[in-house]
C-alpha cells in the first residue's frame, strides 16, 4: 500500500502530533499530509520511505515556520493559552535536520544535498535565540 500522511501521524505510528499545529483539527492535519506525502510520491515514485521522509520534512518545515511567524505566546480561537521556548524551536529544526538526513541517505544524490533525481535542493532552517 502506498504511502500516506496518516502514516505519519503518532496515532497510526508515526511522530507528529496534532499539537504540533495548533488551531488546525484533525482532519485539516492529515488533509496537510496527505497533500505532502503525496508530493513526495511525484518526486520519489519508487520509495515510499522517501516519501514519507518528504513529508516529515514538509511537516516540521511548517511546524517551524509557524512558530516563526507568530508570537511567542498567545491565546487561540479555542481559548487554550500556548507558547514557545527557543529550546522548542531548536529541537523541531533538529527533527528537520534528521529527516533532511535521512531524505538525502534514501534518494540518490550528490553530498552537496542536490537530488539527481529532482534536481531539487533541501534549505535547512537555522534557527538561533
Amino acid at each position: 500500500m502506498p504511502a500516506t500522511g496518516t502514516d505519519l501521524l503518532a496515532t497510526s505510528g508515526g511522530e507528529l502530533d496534532l499539537g504540533l499545529f495548533p488551531g488546525d483539527t484533525l482532519a485539516t492535519l492529515t488533509t496537510k499530509l496527505n497533500t505532502w506525502v503525496a508530493a513526495g510520491l511525484v518526486l520519489y515514485p519508487t520509495s515510499d520511505a522517501s516519501a514519507r521522509e518528504y513529508g516529515y520534512v514538509k511537516a516540521y518545515s511548517a511546524a517551524i515556520a509557524l512558530r516563526a511567524s507568530e508570537a511567542a505566546s498567545q491565546t487561540l480561537k479555542t481559548g487554550e493559552s500556548i507558547s514557545y521556548t527557543g529550546e522548542q524551536l531548536l529541537a523541531l529544526e533538529r527533527l528537520l535536520a534528521r529527516h533532511e538526513a535521512e531524505l538525502d541517505a534514501l534518494v540518490p544524490g550528490t553530498s552537496d544535498g542536490t537530488s539527481t533525481l529532482t534536481g531539487s535542493r533541501f534549505v535547512r532552517h537555522v534557527v538561533e535565540w
